[in-house]
């Protein structure tokens, strides 16, 4: 399996995982995975880089988790035990605090499981903890631990804490799920917890040079058809869906935590949406 991106600096390896792609970025001394993926996918990843790669699991210096839904944090966990270094979002476990945070951490799961279904995937644990015990707090603009020539995003509108990564010598952007493409159509994810934001998020995007976008669910895309794509999908995002996006997007309606005011971090007194 050859690397999909090959740059001086680094190679980026795309596994597809049990609900969403995953991507590691190999450089000659170490490794950065961009989401932890679900909790059944870490021993394919871990697979990858010892029988593929040839590395060993000490080179993987980084996890990064964009936001804390179960394909993107449910890994974090077992990586966290052998060691290796986390970074999520400033204040992400915020989103299943509480009681209602007990409810919506059930309803992703079971939201995930309809993916599941559906995709016809035979049936896995999902399972994980609703606290992701990172490492490093991420900020907008943050460049990331030990690979500071990634740029951390902003991009709130699925949860109020999603991120996406930039790496600007490159113009790769890794945009989680700011935008998915499911059957070959692009749409926004499911649910747009917070749609002005959604927006604002996309509109941010469009003004970076961007030549190779990343989705977590759809793969790689250029940079251009990725603007055209998110600019689309904000526009026809009150129109009725069929088929499987049609029956998550009207489940995902009754999720407690949707259209709550962000928090504000602690330590910074800003919000998550700005």
């Amino acid at each position: 399996m050859a690397a999909i991106i090959e740059t001086p600096a680094f190679k980026i390896h795309q596994i597809t995982g049990y609900i969403c792609e995953l991507y590691i970025v190999e450089y000659p001394d170490r490794l950065l995975l961009l989401d932890g993926g679900c909790s059944t996918d870490t021993s394919r990843i871990s697979t990858y880089i010892t029988r593929h790669l040839k590395r060993s699991l000490a080179d993987l210096r980084l996890v990064v988790v964009t936001h804390i839904h179960p394909d993107h944090a449910g890994g974090s966990d077992f990586f966290r035990k052998k060691g290796i270094p986390i970074a999520a979002p400033a204040g992400i476990n915020q989103w299943y605090a509480g009681p209602g945070g007990f409810i919506q951490h059930k309803i992703d799961i079971c939201l995930s499981y309809l993916v599941v279904y559906l995709s016809r995937s035979p049936i896995k644990s999902l399972w994980y903890h609703r606290q992701v015990q990172a490492t490093t707090d991420l900020f907008h603009k943050s460049r990331l631990p030990a690979f500071d020539d990634w740029t951390v995003i902003c991009v709130p509108g699925h949860t109020w804490h999603d991120i996406a990564l930039y790496h600007p010598d490159s113009g790769i952007l890794y945009a989680g799920d700011t935008l998915i493409r499911v059957n070959g159509r692009f749409n926004l994810p499911f649910p747009v917890s917070y749609p002005d934001a959604m927006t604002h998020s996309l509109e941010r995007l469009r003004y970076l040079p961007i030549r190779t976008a990343l989705l977590a669910h759809g793969g790689m895309l250029s940079g251009d058809r990725f603007k055209a794509a998110g600019l689309e999908a904000v526009r026809t995002q009150h129109r009725p869906q069929r088929g499987v996006i049609g029956q998550i997007r009207f489940l995902a309606k009754f999720s407690p935590q949707a259209g709550l005011p962000a928090p504000r971090i602690r330590s910074t007194g800003h919000t998550f949406i700005s």
